[in-house]
């Protein structure tokens, strides 16, 4: 399984985030640094804002930490009490919706002595909302003989938190003496954040468990925090956990090292194999965060669903195979349309508050469900309406389009016409009407400054250009030497030590401090990597793989960060980066393997970027249903150094192979040699490609 291992020397600047589809926990690792968003969460609310555990009366915190793991489903810190007791704190939460996590404390005793463990547990309680910086709630609390529980109720709202120990999970509780108590405190504390704000949290009193450890033994006893509307709700959520958490446990942190079915929605191994051990790693890191994506994208600040972050994502989902998902999150957003305003959502709150006024997301709602349909093979009636409905809502007039709307995802408000939009629309209508996509794409060229080698944002605007001209680029609608200008100027003009800005850093409204006028945008940083490859940019294309990969190491460990600044290693905010994560998968798939599938014509154009790497391999590839291996290797051939290209599948395909090459080779294929650029034929389970 892929690890991050952090020293207690790199705890700087550094968080978790663990989620399921309904609940979230975020926790610095830095104690003394908290934020208003550190704590369990069931959007909108948070329920618990730190839990705090003495063993022997040494405190488990970052003062006494030695090393962190953390790994795709779960996050071990490492702790060296004493001389002779050793513990291993295992954060986890558990799938699906159940709103909880749990925290494992594995003890180990070194020495040949039994030895009396006494665990002490404090937790405290912050039911609020998020704009809510101060809560007024009052508390009470009881304790539960029979369940060892405690629970803690707000009057205020009548939201509940209950917390318990559980049985030991590698050993019986007679057999190490477990004895529970409660004490009481009914407190409450004023705290402060790091940005100065004040909050009051509530501590219902110290939960003690003691326990006998045998010498040279370890045990491993979990403590589980429930939270949510109802108290009963929360006893019956301990008691499920009680009878299932051995098993939750080892599915959570016993995952095959490959990337198994645990990763996504498929019983299927997949993966990439390249030389570059991190890109691997970030990979399988990315259909991870795919795989608990359940709509909300930047957990932990945003707490809504952003819905241009959420296509993006859903493109990801698509690329590994993910199509029910997929389709689930393209009617979810297709319910949302509005007849009044003729459009879907920009944003929807938790709340049910639903804004609409984005010049990017119908298109891109297209492109999307374009892509679903050509890796599907099905037509959804429901998107084929609904697309038909917002092709017709939009405003052409001699090939430039005019949405009506405003707004845009770098948050620069203009009602005037957009390069962004017309590059998304051109797209969009490529399945709908070609002729009239055509048409919208050639007037790009009417933002194009050939002697600054930038596109411009909008038609009246003569100097503003920023990362938004990488999408024409991204979707392959410019000439040559216009795209291969563009990148130019990003690499010269945008990229850092940290990724791709969003405004060029020698534009007069430069500010890297703002997500729109400069800070590095980690998905903007995908779609960039992805256009080098696809423009045969390789060392460009190479680098920031390698920001990418680092980035995740760095801010919410095992996360990609929304945004950042370019000039130092501090992160822009907390927000994560789903459709970061969906858009680096895509930028391996599409960007260096060149897999396009059509199933509607049954399919598969390769077209693949060829980099000098003795051997690199896309493996477990879902398309339709079936899975692909595609592998690119150098190798011996008749004394002859060659390049092969593999393609197999795991069950007989009915498909066409459409292999696509960046220039002429000879290429032999069952024993025919022709020298050309490219080559199709009838896919078979084993089909080997020799380019000589």
């Amino acid at each position: 399984m892929p690890r991050i291992n952090i020293h207690k020397s790199e705890l700087y600047d550094k968080r978790i985030l663990l989620k399921n589809s309904s609940s979230f926990l975020h926790k610095h690792l830095e104690s003394s640094k908290p934020t208003e968003w550190d704590g369990f969460w069931i959007p909108p609310l948070k329920y618990i804002e730190d839990i705090r555990f003495k063993v022997n009366g040494a405190q488990l915190c970052d003062k006494h930490i030695q090393e962190i793991d953390v790994y795709p489903t779960h996050t071990e810190m490492n702790y060296p009490i004493t001389k002779n007791i050793s513990i291993k704190q295992i954060f986890i939460i558990p799938d699906k919706k159940i709103p909880s996590f749990a925290s494992i404390l594995e003890i180990t005793n070194d020495s040949d002595k039994l030895q009396h463990i006494k665990i002490e547990l404090e937790v405290d309680a912050n039911i609020k909302g998020i704009t809510e910086y101060t809560s007024s709630n009052i508390y009470s609390s009881d304790f539960s003989v029979v369940r060892s529980s405690v629970t803690v109720t707000s009057t205020g709202k009548n939201d509940s938190i209950t917390y318990s120990a559980l049985e030991p999970l590698n050993e019986k509780k007679e057999n190490i003496n477990q004895s529970v108590k409660f004490r009481p405190l009914n407190t409450y504390k004023k705290q402060q954040n790091i940005d100065g704000t004040q909050y009051t949290v509530y501590s219902p009193g110290t939960y003690t468990v003691t326990i006998e450890l045998k010498r040279s033994s370890t045990i491993k006893l979990p403590f589980v925090f429930i939270a949510g509307r109802k108290k009963d709700d929360n006893l019956n959520t301990l008691d499920i956990l009680r009878l299932k958490f051995n098993k939750i446990y080892q599915k959570k942190t016993n995952i095959d090292k490959k990337f198994s079915k645990e990763y996504s929605h498929i019983n299927e191994l997949q993966g990439i194999k390249t030389p570059i051990n991190s890109i691997n790693r970030t990979f399988i890191w990315s259909a991870t965060q795919l795989k608990d994506f359940h709509g909300l994208t930047n957990l932990p600040e945003k707490n809504y669903y952003d819905i241009w972050n959420l296509l993006w994502s859903t493109i990801g989902l698509i690329d590994i195979g993910d199509t029910d998902h997929a389709t689930h999150m393209l009617k979810v957003i297709s319910d949302l349309y509005s007849k009044d305003h003729k459009s879907l959502p920009t944003r929807g709150q938790i709340n049910h508050h639903i804004n609409y006024n984005s010049k990017d997301i119908n298109p891109l709602f297209i492109i999307t469900a374009d892509y679903l349909n050509q890796f599907s093979g099905k037509k959804e009636d429901n998107f084929n309406k609904i697309k038909k409905k917002l092709a017709k809502s939009i405003s052409i007039k001699d090939n430039q389009i005019s949405s009506g709307f405003s707004e845009s995802w770098l948050q620069i408000k203009e009602n005037d016409h957009s390069m962004l939009e017309q590059s998304l629309w051109s797209k969009a209508f490529e399945t709908i009407d070609i002729y009239k996509s055509n048409k919208i794409r050639q007037y790009l060229l009417n933002y194009w400054k050939h002697d600054k080698r930038y596109m411009k944002e909008y038609s009246k605007d003569e100097e503003l250009h920023t990362i938004n001209m990488i999408i024409p680029v991204l979707f392959n609608q410019l000439d040559k030497k216009i795209q291969s200008d563009i990148l130019k100027t990003i690499k010269t003009s945008y990229t850092s030590a940290y990724g791709i800005s969003t405004m060029s850093h020698f534009h007069p409204k430069y500010y890297p401090s703002n997500k729109g006028k400069g800070a590095v945008s980690l998905l903007a940083t995908a779609w960039s990597a992805t256009a080098y490859l696809r423009n045969n940019m390789i060392d460009e294309a190479k680098n920031l793989l390698n920001i990418l990969s680092q980035d995740i190491e760095t801010g919410t460990v095992g996360h990609f960060s929304e945004f950042r600044k370019p000039t130092d290693k501090k992160t822009h905010g907390l927000s994560t980066s789903v459709e970061t994560s969906a858009m680096f998968i895509h930028t391996i798939d599409y960007g260096l393997f060149g897999i396009q599938p059509d199933m509607t014509k049954k399919t598969i154009l390769i077209e693949p970027t060829l980099i000098s790497w003795d051997s690199y391999e896309r493996f477990g590839k879902i398309i339709g249903n079936n899975s692909m291996r595609l592998s690119i290797r150098k190798e011996k051939y008749k004394n002859k150094n060659i390049r092969s290209i593999t393609i197999e599948f795991k069950k007989r395909p009915d498909v066409k192979i459409h292999l696509k090459l960046p220039e002429k080779f000879n290429i032999l294929y069952k024993e025919k040699e022709t020298k050309s650029d490219n080559i199709s034929f009838d896919a078979e389970i084993h089909n080997k490609i020799i380019l000589k």
